[in-house]
């Protein structure tokens, strides 16, 4: 049988289309770090302690991602250590101009007018002032499935918290963008103690997966939501100890 103008060419082209010479984009291992990786992230405002203690994340090659809120409120000098951080390597990333519970707030005031307050201002002012911001982390981990389309039109990824009862879900899973990724907590206050971070390491490891962890502050004596040094050491330790990399969320997209 003989093909007419560019039939056989079109064939040719879907057959090796379908097929890509034996190579499926199924094939590929989406979410898969080849040593493990962590990506450690913090939360909200607290511009002067995380300057503080950018010496000690250097030292651990620990290179973070900062979820912030009240950017409105920063005095000049925040704004220069927050671009001194970025400048080390860290990632910023956004978290709301006044850190409310979104679910709550678009009940209350609709989506229209969250997005507009609590989103569009800030992240525009953090843009102007030269911040590469791109991903967003949900007060309180507060979210639901109308939340996250719409801010998935904005951001390229958007971090809930785990709990209890789904600690597992702090683990990757899935790279690309558009994903919804899940924060596993280790302030000092965390139902989390060392032992089981140290396990969710060493899972990250045998998984070749990526765990997201969070927190806040850094040292805070008489903070709930503060880790301590002596925290941060023994999760880099442990990292090392398995060849694991810390990695930012953008990263893993």
């Amino acid at each position: 049988m003989r093909f007419k103008g560019n039939w056989a060419f079109a064939i040719i082209i879907s057959i090796l289309s379908i097929t890509n010479f034996g190579c499926h984009k199924a094939d590929i291992p989406y979410g898969k770090f080849e040593n493990g990786a962590i990506a450690f992230t913090f939360d909200d405002h607290f511009i002067n302690n995380w300057y503080r203690y950018l010496p000690l994340l250097d030292s651990l090659q620990i290179k973070a991602t900062f979820y912030i809120s009240h950017y409105h409120r920063f005095s000049d000098d925040q704004k220069s250590k927050l671009h001194t951080i970025e400048a080390h390597g860290h990632e910023i990333a956004y978290h709301t101009a006044s850190h409310p519970d979104l679910v709550k707030e678009v009940k209350k005031k609709g989506m229209a007018v969250v997005i507009r307050d609590e989103i569009e201002r800030n992240l525009h002012q953090m843009k102007r002032d030269g911040f590469d911001v791109n991903n967003f982390a949900y007060p309180f981990g507060a979210y639901d499935a109308c939340l996250n389309t719409s801010l998935l039109r904005m951001f390229k990824s958007v971090r809930c918290v785990t709990n209890r009862q789904n600690f597992e879900r702090g683990f990757v899973g899935q790279s690309g963008e558009q994903q919804v990724y899940f924060g596993v907590p280790v302030d000092m206050n965390a139902a989390l103690d060392d032992a089981k971070i140290t396990e969710f390491i060493g899972t990250a490891k045998e998984r070749h997966d990526c765990l997201i962890l969070f927190a806040h502050q850094i040292q805070r004596e008489n903070v709930a939501y503060q880790i301590s040094v002596d925290r941060i050491k023994l999760i880099a330790r442990e990292a090392a100890a398995k060849g694991i990399k810390f990695v930012r969320i953008k990263d893993i997209q």
